[in-house]
């Protein structure tokens, strides 16, 4: 994701849907250092007010935290 959005030359990411989708985008924001919209589609999700992000393999399975120590 991160690779397309370079190649793109993008400016800000939008990230709109459930948790899993907003924590992709709060991840490319922050590796590429631009800023990020967080339009969340259910009111469960607090991915807007969090600054970690949960890392899963790829069959969907918890791997890891990411911190950071602001809002991306």
């Amino acid at each position: 994701m991160a690779g397309l959005a370079f190649n793109e030359q993008t400016s800000v990411v939008v990230g709109a849907g459930g948790g899993k989708t907003l924590d992709t985008a709060k991840a490319v924001a922050n590796k590429l250092k631009l800023s990020v919209a967080i339009v969340p589609i259910v009111a469960s999700s607090d991915v807007p007010c969090n600054t970690f992000l949960v890392i899963d393999t790829d069959e969907g399975v918890f791997d890891s935290y990411r911190v950071y120590g602001k809002h991306s």
